[in-house]
C-alpha cells in the first residue's frame, strides 16, 4: 500500500521541473525603452528560435540552425492547444489534467538562454531576471494554487541576486531559487564571491536549484567537442550537473551552509550513485585536498541534495519510493537488507506469478517477500468522489478479495490471470503496475491461503492489503 510521511500526501502528483513558455515580447516591452537595441529580441530563423541581448545571441547559432526545428510537427500537434491558447496558465492547467498532474514548480523556457551569456552588462542581466520573475508570479497567480515559481537570478551580479531571491521568496511566494550549472565570468560555484547569496537562499529556506539548458555562450561540456545536436545533447544535461555537484560539494559549500538544500533538475538521476562512490573515493585518497569537509560527500548529497528523476528512467539502481516509503515505517530504525526487483515491462500475469513461485522457496530461508503496489490506482480519478468511480472501486476490490481468498491455489491463479475482465478492473487500474505486485505475492503464497489484512477507504475508494502464510516475520508487521 502507499504511505504518507510526514504530511506530505502520497496522492498529490507533483510535477517539479515544469516549464512556462514566456511571451516573446516580455522583454522588450518592458526594457526596450531603458535598454533599447540591448533589450532582447526573440526571432526565429535557420528553423531555430534565437534571441539577441546585449549584443550577442542564444542559444549558440552553430550548434541549432538546420538541426533542430523550434517545433517539430509532433510538438505542433502535442502543444496546439496551448499555442492557440498563447501558453497561458489555463493551457498549463488543462495540460497538467491529461498528465495527471496537481501541482508544477515552474522554470523558465527563454530564460534559460538569457541566463547562458558572459559579456553582456549585469545590470541588464539582473533586469531581465526581475521582469521575468514579476511576469511568472502573475502567471502562477491565474493558477488556482496549483502553479508554484522558481525566481531567476543573475550569478554575475551576486548583490543584485541577493535582493532578487529576497524579493521573489518574500513578496511573490516563490518556492526556490534557480540558476544554470555552468559558470559564469571564470568563477566556479564554491568560490568565495557567491558566499552572500548561498547564505540569502539558506536563510530564506528554500532550495537552490540548479537548472541546464540548451547550448549557450557559456562553458559547457561537450559543445566544443560536438556540432551534432544530438551529440551535445546527450552529454550537457547531466555531466554539467555533475560538475556543478562536485564544486558545491567538494568545495565546500555544503560544509558552510548546512541548512541549503540544493537541487539538480533535468539531468536525470542514474548516473548519482555512481558519482557519490567517484566523490567519496578521491576524497578518501587525496585527504589533504579537503580538510575542510567534515562528511564525505555522499553524506552531504544525503543531507541536503536533491536530484530530478526522469519518469522513465530505466537504469535507476536506487530503491523506488514503492519500497523505501512502506519499509522506513516498517522497519524506521533498523538497517534491513532489501533485494528490489522490477516488473516485467509487459505486466504479464503468468510471468509474474511465476516469479512467485520461483521465489517461493526463500520463504522457508525466513526471507519476507512483499509485493508493494496499491489495489486501486487510477490517478485521473483518484479524487473524484461520484457514485460511478465509488462503485467501480467497490465492485473491484470485492472481486480481487474473493480471487484472493480461493482456497485452492489454481483457482487463485485462474481468476488472477483474468483480473481485466473483473468489473471495474480498468476503471481502477487503466496500466496494471500497481496491481501487478499481488501476483508475485500469490506465486510465492503457493498453497497457502490468501487473507485480507488491510482495508481502508483512500479518499472514498475502497483499498485492500493481503498476505499469505503466516510467517513469524509477517506476524510481526
Amino acid at each position: 500500500m502507499t504511505a504518507a510521511v510526514g504530511t506530505v500526501d502520497p496522492q498529490v502528483v507533483i510535477d517539479a521541473d515544469g516549464h512556462v513558455r514566456e511571451p516573446d515580447d516580455l522583454w522588450l516591452g518592458e526594457l526596450g525603452g531603458a535598454w533599447g537595441d540591448q533589450a532582447p529580441r526573440v526571432h526565429t530563423d535557420d528553423g531555430g528560435l534565437f534571441i539577441s541581448v546585449g549584443g550577442r545571441e542564444v542559444p549558440a547559432r552553430q550548434k541549432y540552425a538546420r538541426q533542430v526545428e523550434s517545433l517539430t510537427p509532433a510538438d505542433v500537434d502535442r502543444f496546439e492547444e496551448a499555442m492557440a491558447d498563447g501558453f497561458s496558465a489555463a493551457s498549463q492547467l488543462a495540460a497538467m489534467d491529461r498528465e495527471g498532474v496537481d501541482h508544477s514548480v515552474l522554470f523558465p523556457t527563454h530564460g534559460l538562454a538569457l541566463m547562458g551569456v558572459d559579456g553582456v552588462a549585469p545590470a541588464l542581466t539582473t533586469a531581465i531576471a526581475e521582469v521575468y520573475n514579476t511576469w511568472l508570479a502573475g502567471f502562477c497567480a491565474e493558477g488556482r494554487g496549483r502553479l508554484s515559481g522558481v525566481g531567476m537570478v543573475d550569478p554575475r551580479d551576486v548583490e543584485g541576486a541577493v535582493g532578487e531571491a529576497r524579493r521573489c521568496v518574500e513578496d511573490l511566494d516563490f518556492v526556490g531559487v534557480f540558476v544554470r550549472p555552468n559558470p559564469v565570468g571564470g568563477r566556479s560555484w564554491h568560490d568565495a564571491a557567491y558566499e552572500p547569496l548561498w547564505s540569502a537562499i539558506e536563510e530564506l529556506d528554500v532550495p537552490l536549484c540548479f537548472h541546464e539548458g540548451g547550448a549557450v555562450l557559456l562553458p559547457q561540456v561537450a559543445v566544443d567537442r560536438f556540432d551534432v545536436h544530438a551529440f551535445w545533447h546527450v552529454c550537457t544535461h547531466p555531466m554539467e550537473q555533475q560538475m556543478a555537484m562536485v564544486a558545491v560539494l567538494l568545495g565546500g559549500v555544503a560544509e558552510r551552509h548546512p541548512a541549503l538544500r540544493m537541487a539538480f533538475l533535468e539531468c536525470g538521476a542514474s548516473w548519482l550513485p555512481y558519482w557519490m562512490w567517484r566523490m567519496d573515493e578521491h576524497v578518501e585518497a587525496e585527504p589533504t585536498q579537503f580538510s575542510g569537509l567534515s562528511l564525505r560527500p555522499s553524506e552531504y548529497v544525503r543531507r541536503q541534495c536533491f536530484v530530478g528523476i526522469d519518469s522513465d528512467e530505466e537504469r535507476l539502481g536506487g530503491l523506488d519510493h514503492g519500497v523505501f516509503l512502506p519499509f522506513i515505517l516498517i522497519y524506521p530504525h533498523a538497517d534491513v537488507p532489501i533485494v528490489q526487483r522490477s516488473l516485467q515491462r509487459d505486466l504479464d500475469p503468468g510471468f509474474h506469478l511465476a516469479l512467485g513461485r520461483a521465489l517461493a522457496p526463500l520463504r522457508d530461508e525466513d526471507v519476507l517477500i512483499v509485493g508493494s503496489g496499491l489495489s486501486y490506482h487510477n490517478l485521473r480519478k483518484i479524487t473524484a468522489a461520484d457514485a460511478q468511480t465509488v462503485a467501480e472501486a467497490e465492485a473491484f476490490d470485492a472481486w480481487l478479495r474473493d480471487a484472493v481468498e480461493q482456497p485452492d491455489a489454481g483457482e487463485r491463479e485462474r481468476r488472477l490471470m483474468a483480473w481485466a475482465q473483473a468489473p471495474g478492473a480498468r476503471a481502477c487500474h487503466p496500466r496494471s503496475e500497481h496491481l501487478v505486485p499481488l501476483f508475485v505475492a500469490a506465486g510465492a503464497g503457493g498453497g497457502d491461503p490468501g487473507g485480507r489484512n488491510y482495508a481502508d477507504p483512500m479518499l472514498g475508494k475502497a483499498v485492500s492489503g493481503f498476505r499469505f502464510g503466516s510467517s513469524a516475520r509477517a506476524e510481526g508487521l
